[in-house]
């Protein structure tokens, strides 16, 4: 089904394409779904929540380095996209407590990289962050 829509204008088959390769996601063809992933995030820019579903698919099934990478995309092409921050945040959480960097340092500079985002999301993210510290001082 997704083959035959690869010739046709990514305009009108994006959608269908996301579906599908979310599709491959759950029924475990993982190197699939990681192709149409790829395939869309770079002609499909402009859709912020696509960023999102690739880097978690990444940090489920793939390497979280490369979720990260895709964030990084997703912020440089939608620098106000807020939900993509709070991915970010999680990814560099759980790289801080890796490296037993209680003090979390690459997340907070996420944080402070988030003051762009709209002004109805900023609560989310120093909520996020609080939250952040508040497992670090768990540990």
């Amino acid at each position: 089904l997704l083959a035959r829509l690869k010739d046709s204008s990514i305009e009108k088959s994006w959608k269908t394409i996301l579906e599908g390769a979310q599709m491959e996601a759950r029924a475990g063809r993982y190197s699939i779904a990681r192709e149409w992933l790829k395939y869309l995030t770079h002609h499909v820019p402009w859709y912020g929540p696509l960023y999102k579903i690739h880097s978690e698919f990444e940090r489920d099934y793939g390497d979280p380095a490369e979720a990260f990478s895709i964030v990084e995309k997703g912020l440089k092409e939608l620098p106000r996209y807020g939900p993509l921050y709070l991915v970010a945040f999680r990814l560099l959480e759980k790289e801080d407590l890796s490296r037993k960097a209680y003090d979390l340092p690459k997340t907070m500079d996420m944080v402070s990289r988030a003051d762009n985002i709209s002004r109805e999301l900023l609560w989310r993210v120093h909520f996020e962050a609080a939250q952040s510290q508040e497992r670090a001082a768990v540990l």
